[in-house]
């Protein structure tokens, strides 16, 4: 359903780097070792009460939306079988017309899915993102701070979704220090605030096209 991507690697620029003897050593940076360190965002995230309360509200959205595309697909299913059930009864002409009625409703079925499916992925934006840059600032800053060359995404699992690490050094894991980071700027409040909840547009449902009976296109599936 929903898609979720960090970018947790950054990699230092020559402005960034710290002389010797820097805060990094100060303050025991495990990148004093490898230059790199790692976190797992979603530990980071999932601490992070403004983030749960976002996912809270788009699992809500998306829930009324397989709703509403359950009621379409029934009807529309409703009838295809009944024009499987009278097709016999009807004429060359009239059997193209009704499957053209069913095609233009599937149509517009599926028009609506991709419609709901995009007010899905601007929600995610709206709620994530903000979430997202508090989150990549800090991570920005602590491996300025400490040094670090890199820092990876211990969460990734393969396409599009950062590094996975199968084993590593713990001392190298700044998952901790980020969550302790983000709760320090304001630990009596979420990290970020969250906009008013505003309730989706009551649309109506699909209809059919007139005269509309069953058959053709198999049902469009929510």
């Amino acid at each position: 359903m929903m898609r979720r991507k960090l970018l947790m690697v950054a990699v230092a620029g020559t402005a960034l780097m710290l002389p010797a003897q820097s805060v990094a050593a100060q303050t025991g940076s495990p990148c004093t070792k490898t230059g790199f360190a790692f976190v797992a965002s979603s530990a980071i995230l999932g601490s992070i009460p403004a983030w749960l309360q976002a996912d809270s509200l788009i699992e809500k959205d998306v829930a009324a939306y397989k709703v509403e595309l359950a009621k379409l697909s029934g009807a529309f299913d409703s009838a295809s079988q009944a024009y499987a059930q009278n097709s016999t009864m009807l004429s060359t002409p009239a059997k193209a017309a009704q499957v053209k009625k069913l095609q233009l409703w599937q149509d517009s079925i599926r028009a609506r899915a991709a419609e709901l499916d995009g007010k899905v992925t601007l929600r995610q934006q709206e709620l994530h993102q903000p979430i997202q840059l508090r989150v990549q600032a800090v991570l920005d800053g602590m491996r300025a701070e400490l040094n670090c060359a890199v820092i990876f995404d211990a969460s990734g699992s393969g396409s599009g979704g950062g590094l996975g690490i199968a084993s590593a050094d713990k001392s190298l894991d700044l998952t901790e220090r980020v969550i302790e980071r983000l709760r320090a700027a304001d630990p009596a409040k979420p990290v970020v605030k969250l906009p008013a909840t505003v309730k989706p547009p009551v649309k109506p449902p699909v209809k059919p096209p007139a005269g509309g009976g069953g058959g053709g296109p198999a049902p469009v599936q929510p």
